[in-house]
């Protein structure tokens, strides 16, 4: 085995205290009477002595250690126990926001789902307008065609009226301009035959003759002015008739359009006017807004119950029971609201009202708002007739 060699510094120290011991050694013997050298005195620690110190000195240590790692123990349990209530607390807080949050969701979510629906039906009623719109165009159009048609025959129907006119008055002033003519013609011819003595019966019985003719012309002219007269009369009166009648058929054109329109507005909707009375009470220029605002007044007894749409609120059938019950209280049970069973009761229920309820409604949970919208107008029909039943 291998000798196990000092440390160094060992060895430094003691050749360290060789040296002093040298040197106090010199120094006594030069100082010294005897002149004797002093040896320093060596003390030998024995095997067993010096196990013990070591033992002490370890159990000393042990102790310390131990004391250390109890403090640590302990300040290491405080810290867990804090950092446990910690985490807690953040857990705590993380589960509470996290429920807020969802409850946040779920408003946010029933009100972008209300705004869908109101978008949707905007969108419906706008391209119901504007067919409405469309067909009253094509209409206005060919009446309008009709109506420029009609005037268009009456001014020519005048303007021959006129020009017949102008042809009597024509004739007339012809034919009376030609008499004087003829009789000064007559007369001239008379007074030249005249000359002739001889002649004198000749003349008297031709002038008699001629006063004949212009008597029988004169009588034959006044019988045509007189049916001139009459035949203008006739059709002056016929074109008054032709302006009444093309008068009476704008009347009646226009009439026709008054008609159609109204008819259209009752073919658009055969409930237009309690659409109308609905929307003018509630002040509300949507059809979905109005029955909405009227449904939400209606429920108002009801506080477990809120409707903000005709989608996802009426999937249980509480609301539909709800409405139900506010129109006739003797059908449903108001504990009934709060049990199960509230779409097969709402079903049955709206039956006896003489509603169909879809039972496609309740399939999804959220069902298609055009069919919960036409089931609810039904319940509120229902619920006008009661009430102008009750007055």
């Amino acid at each position: 085995m291998k000798p196990r060699s000092r440390p160094f510094h060992r060895r430094n120290r003691r050749m360290h205290n060789c040296s002093k011991l040298n040197t106090s050694t010199n120094s006594s013997s030069n100082g010294s009477p005897h002149g004797r050298i002093r040896r320093p005195m060596r003390t030998s620690i024995t095997p067993m002595r010096k196990g013990k110190v070591n033992a002490i000195v370890s159990t000393i240590r042990s102790e310390e250690r131990i004391r250390e790692l109890e403090s640590c123990l302990l300040q290491e349990g405080v810290d867990k126990e804090s950092a446990m209530q910690r985490v807690q607390e953040m857990f705590n807080e993380l589960t509470k926001k996290q429920g807020t949050s969802t409850a946040e969701q779920e408003k946010t979510e029933r009100r972008l789902m209300s705004k869908n629906e109101e978008l949707q039906a905007t969108l419906a009623e706008l391209t119901e307008v504007r067919s409405t719109l469309s067909t009253l165009e094509h209409k206005y159009a060919h009446l309008q065609r009709k109506h420029e048609r009609i005037a268009k025959e009456n001014a020519e129907m005048k303007k021959e009226l006129e020009e017949i006119r102008r042809e009597l008055l024509e004739r007339r002033r012809r034919s009376l301009a030609k008499k004087p003519l003829d009789l000064n013609q007559s007369l001239n011819a008379s007074t030249d035959e005249g000359v002739d003595e001889n002649a004198g019966q000749l003349i008297l019985r031709q002038m008699t003759d001629k006063i004949n003719q212009l008597k029988e012309e004169n009588q034959r002219l006044l019988t045509t002015l007189e049916t001139e007269r009459a035949e203008h009369i006739a059709q002056q009166r016929d074109f008054h008739t032709a302006v009444i009648v093309a008068e009476r058929g704008r009347e009646e054109a226009q009439a026709e359009m008054t008609r159609w329109i109204e008819a259209s507005k009752e073919n658009s909707s055969a409930d237009s006017s309690v659409w109308a009375d609905l929307m003018r009470r509630f002040d509300k220029n949507l059809k979905r807004n109005a029955l909405l605002a009227w449904t939400q007044a209606q429920l108002t007894a009801y506080p477990s119950l809120s409707v903000s749409n005709f989608s996802s609120d009426w999937s249980d059938g509480r609301a539909f029971c709800a409405l139900i019950h506010n129109i006739h209280p003797d059908l449903i049970d108001r504990a009934q609201l709060h049990q199960n069973g509230c779409r097969e009761l709402a079903v049955e229920k709206a039956m006896q009202m003489g509603v169909n309820i879809d039972p496609q409604i309740f399939s999804v949970s959220t069902p298609d708002w055009h069919l919960v919208m036409a089931t609810v107008f039904e319940l509120y029909k229902k619920y006008e007739f009661s009430e102008d039943s009750c007055l």
